[in-house]
């Protein structure tokens, strides 16, 4: 958990330094609170980035079917890690639910 706040603490002041640099104060303040309000997972809107996010490598690692037995990824454990945020989403649910059939009938888990 202290790591993971570490990262969360370098990441944010990397998203700082780097939004400063490249992007207007205005906008780089607007940024760094949409950031937050992502990080803090608390609103509404947040929560459903953060269901997308979940299900976004999904989507991209079923070009690459040998990843997901390499990495000894099993139904159990994708499910441990993504169902949460995606459940709260029926519409999501659904694709998740689907994306996980797919997984199954192509034998893609471990």
């Amino acid at each position: 958990m202290i790591k993971q706040e570490l990262t969360k603490k370098k990441l944010k002041k990397k998203l700082s330094t780097q939004s400063k640099k490249k992007v207007p104060k205005l906008l780089s303040n607007e940024i760094k609170e949409l950031f937050l309000e992502y990080e803090d997972n608390k609103t509404r809107e947040a929560q459903f980035v953060k269901a997308i996010d979940k299900l976004e490598p999904i989507i991209h690692n079923l070009s690459h079917p040998k990843l997901w037995k390499d990495h000894k990824v099993t139904e159990k454990i994708l499910r441990d890690k993504k169902e949460e945020a995606i459940s709260k989403f029926p519409q999501i649910l659904e694709v998740f639910e689907e994306l996980v059939d797919i997984l199954k009938n192509e034998n893609y888990f471990a």
